[in-house]
């Protein structure tokens, strides 16, 4: 992702160089920013007891088939990279297409000690979250001096891999022991994303600006899992169920415009 990012930049510069001299090209400026992702909302949320589901509802000591991600998404801190393209339609307005990820790990302590406590010794895993996006907005800036302040709001489409988890049941005397987990596609999801952002700029030359940005982005995932003990058991009902994922990004940016060399 990295590489692909650095040589998406070199060959947009090199073209956009070639063709904005003298053309509308000296409106666009192409910017990168990078930082930290704060999962806010249901995505932060760690209630695994609220979130559990389970086979049957009212019966004692029911067993848990699945974990409620509309209520807790259990993400950690994590971080994003967006790359961004804009034009300016006017010297306060423009348009932009922005790409990029967002990557959250899972917090799992809590539910493996909710699990073994109930159940006996386990091990509870999860894949870490990784959402891509790419999304068209459009945008407000204000130059005040050498700074700018920046609004904007886009929308698009996001994807992301399929929330996987599993239990390593530990208690068991097989060899590897079994595990309860998904059986079934795990096939990536697909969202509309929602998001907002603010930006300060310093401009550093006439081609160069670097700032602050602070963004939030929102996508829900619908998907569906069937779990069971593996290998052998029969599976538990189908869960139907929303990842309702939410970033507050804060991070820093490098701009570099297409100006027109005099």
């Amino acid at each position: 992702m990295k590489n692909f990012i650095i040589l998406s930049v070199l060959m947009l510069t090199t073209w956009l160089e070639l063709l904005g001299q003298d053309g509308i090209y000296n409106r666009f400026s192409i910017s990168v920013s990078g930082g930290r992702a704060i999962p806010v909302g249901s995505f932060g949320n760690k209630n695994i007891v609220n979130s559990a589901i389970y086979t049957l509802e009212g019966v004692q000591n029911p067993w848990v088939i699945g974990i409620d991600k509309s209520k807790s998404g259990f993400a950690e801190p994590g971080y994003f990279v967006n790359l961004e393209m804009k034009y300016m339609l006017s010297q306060s307005f423009g348009i932009r297409l922005q790409t990029g990820s967002t990557l959250n790990s899972v917090w799992t302590d809590g539910i493996t000690q909710f699990l073994s406590t109930n159940y006996g010794d386990q091990k509870f895993e999860h894949v870490d979250y990784r959402i891509l996006h790419a999304a068209p907005g459009i945008g407000y800036e204000k130059k005040i001096g050498n700074f700018s302040l920046g609004l904007g709001v886009y929308s698009g489409l996001a994807l992301t891999n399929y929330p996987y988890y599993e239990s390593i049941l530990l208690y068991t005397t097989t060899v590897p022991p079994l595990k309860w987990a998904h059986d079934g596609d795990r096939s990536n999801l697909k969202a509309l994303l929602l998001g907002a952002s603010i930006n300060l700029n310093y401009q550093k030359s006439s081609k160069f600006n670097w700032g602050i940005v602070l963004s939030y982005q929102s996508a829900n995932f619908d998907y569906s899992m069937t779990t069971r003990v593996i290998p052998g058991f029969s599976p538990n009902p189908e869960i139907n169920d929303v990842l309702k994922t939410s970033n507050l990004n804060i991070g820093l940016k490098l701009q570099y415009i297409f100006a027109r060399r005099q």
